[in-house]
């Protein structure tokens, strides 16, 4: 009974670390995703592509994605007091 009780809890915790394996993975591509965006633009602006009104419209649209992802990637404890990270 113990042994099964055991082998029970073992089971959810590695059903644990695996979702939270699959879950850091996720984030680690949308990070990802997000620096090759952020990169592509200051290519962009290098190079004289985007002209100041597309760089204004653009960097202000990478700013409000990077504090969503940002936001999505704290830990629930600093969700529930407030804490947020700025990028101002």
């Amino acid at each position: 009974m113990i042994y099964d009780q055991t082998i029970r809890a073992r089971q959810q915790e590695l059903a644990q670390a695996l979702r939270d394996k699959k879950i850091a993975e996720r984030r680690g591509q949308e990070r990802e995703e997000l620096l090759r965006d952020a990169l592509k633009l200051l290519n962009q602006l290098q190079s004289g592509i985007l002209v100041s009104s597309d760089w204004v419209a653009a960097r202000d649209s990478l700013v409000a994605e990077t504090r969503l992802v940002i936001g999505s990637f704290e830990p629930d404890d600093q969700r529930e007091h407030g804490d947020r990270t700025s990028l101002s």
